[in-house]
């Protein structure tokens, strides 16, 4: 340790004896000492700080990560709500072209200006309004315009029929 650092520093004076060297050598080994308590504080006192600034970046690392991990979650449960109400509006297609199929087969099988006949069309022109309200609620969910703009960015930018502003 210090020994080693007093020896060299001293220049071999250690092995005369004397007043004069031990005074010598006292001082050297002081001066050393002082050296040496100094360069610890500053390593430590620069090691506190590089290790506060290595804390703190990694606090907001983390930080930063657990928000990106949030929204990637709300994201994908975002889409997955989205493919169940576009999974509804679509199976809700079906049953409905059926029933207004067959009320109009029904309505042609009826004498005109009886009360089965008005139920009929009644039932016919019901189906026209919700086959209307589903088309609507569809448009409003999904507009083509964002459909445009998903596929050109998943086919790449450019491969999208021009890719630009309008539509037509």
């Amino acid at each position: 340790g210090l020994g080693g650092v007093v020896g060299a520093a001293g220049g071999g004076v250690g092995g005369v004896g004397g007043i004069g060297g031990m005074a010598e050598d006292e001082h050297t080994e002081a001066a050393a000492a002082a050296a040496a308590a100094e360069a610890a504080d500053t390593a430590e006192k620069f090691g506190d700080r590089r290790q506060a600034a290595l804390s703190a970046a990694a606090r907001s690392i983390v930080a930063a990560w657990a928000m990106h991990r949030r929204a990637t979650y709300a994201t994908a449960a975002a889409v997955q709500s989205d493919r169940r109400v576009a999974g509804f509006t679509y199976a809700a297609r079906e049953p409905l072209t059926v029933l207004r199929t067959l009320g109009g087969m029904l309505s042609s099988q009826l004498k005109p200006d009886t009360p089965s006949r008005d139920m009929a069309d009644a039932i016919v022109a019901q189906g026209d309004v919700l086959a209307e309200l589903s088309e609507e609620l569809e448009s409003a969910l999904y507009p083509q315009q964002i459909f445009d703009e998903l596929a050109s960015v998943m086919l790449g930018g450019g491969g999208v029929a021009g890719g630009g502003g309008g539509g037509g």
